[in-house]
């Protein structure tokens, strides 16, 4: 077992399905086969927050000053740029962004993603961030490669543009799903086997698109053959203290080329001063490896900011200027949402196989 909670498909086990059966079969059966991993824990977390982080409190903090505040770029009134100092929790969340839609917000199993998926995500993410802080070869263990992979996916596939995009992915999967039968049917069967989530099952079916929708999330941020290809990369811990320029961080924090091209990379910075990048090109890892900190960090930096859509983040304002020229410039279509493609073509073909 994984510090995710989870372990190989074998034995029966209590999932995330059975806390919040809500789904049609159709999707918890890909679910199972897409990723062949069960999540456990069949407790809900009394009082579940309400304040869902898509960039998660532990890596902005590592922007922050002694008095816990960061600087926050933001576009005001078009494209003037407004600098502030503002503290690190304050940012890169969303209320009830992961929330089963049209339910109580209070009640525990409306906020199970977030206390039964990303929570456990991102506690094995922060342990591998506090390892590679300090360190200065990779560990090459299993263990810490895939909950480190698991969390570099969950990055690019949680934020509000990708959960957006993922209702309309399920509307379209509803759609596909109807014409073998309806899907009333389906959801009775479900609640008939478990009649304690009737509640959740039982909506009118445009509630039913958003449902599923956010049901879909734990298929795919694990998906077996992405995960695969992440650890599959060669991997390479950067370390930036003689740049002129401090790394910056956007609320995308991660930078992704297609991983099935040959300069498919994952670039993350995870401090002002450290950088992780994964490369599958050997000629290209080298690049990355051997560039000297300040030609490093500009490029970084290029593709941070140029892939901003809501804020960049900064210890202070000296960058200013840099971030106001190249704020939101690159195709984030090409970028940083490259594994969002990546991903939906694995869930896909999976989905065609059964």
């Amino acid at each position: 077992m994984s510090a995710l909670g989870v372990r190989e498909r074998g034995k029966r086990t209590e999932n995330f399905w059975s806390i919040a059966n809500f789904c049609i079969p159709w999707i918890v059966n890909q679910y199972v086969r897409a990723s062949r991993r069960s999540f456990l824990g069949s407790k809900f977390v009394p009082n579940p927050p309400r304040r869902h982080h898509y960039v998660p409190e532990f890596l902005l903090k590592r922007w922050a000053s002694e008095d816990g505040k960061v600087v926050r770029f933001k576009r005001v009134r078009g494209d003037k740029l407004h600098a502030k100092r503002v503290p690190f929790q304050g940012i890169g969340f969303q209320e009830n962004l992961y929330a089963l839609p049209n339910m109580d917000p209070k009640k525990p199993i409306t906020q199970v993603l977030e206390t039964h998926f990303f929570s456990p995500i991102d506690n094995a993410g922060a342990q591998c961030l506090d390892t590679l802080e300090n360190a200065t070869d990779i560990p090459a263990d299993k263990r810490f490669r895939t909950d480190w992979a698991a969390f570099l996916l969950s990055l690019s596939l949680r934020g509000p543009t990708a959960i957006n995009n993922l209702h309309e992915l399920a509307a379209h999967l509803i759609e596909e799903e109807s014409r073998e039968g309806p899907i009333e049917e389906k959801t009775e069967r479900i609640v008939q086997e478990n009649p304690e989530f009737a509640e959740a099952v039982r909506q009118p079916i445009e509630n039913f698109n958003s449902r599923l929708a956010m049901a879909s999330l734990p298929m795919l941020v694990l998906p077996q053959r992405v995960l695969g290809r992440i650890m599959g990369l060669r991997w390479f811990l950067g370390t930036l203290e003689g740049s002129a320029r401090e790394l910056l961080l956007s609320d995308r924090p991660v930078l992704w080329t297609p991983l099935e091209q040959p300069n498919g990379s994952i670039i993350f910075p995870i401090s002002p001063e450290r950088v992780f990048v994964a490369a599958r090109d050997q000629q290209l890892f080298e690049k990355f490896s051997s560039a000297d900190p300040k030609s490093l960090s500009e490029l970084i930096n290029r593709g941070t900011v140029g892939c901003a859509r809501e804020f960049v983040v900064a210890r202070n304002e000296k960058a200013k200027k840099f971030i106001e020229k190249a704020f939101g410039k690159l195709n984030g279509a090409a970028l940083a949402d490259a594994v969002t493609s990546e991903v939906y073509a694995s869930w896909k073909a999976t989905a065609s196989k059964n």
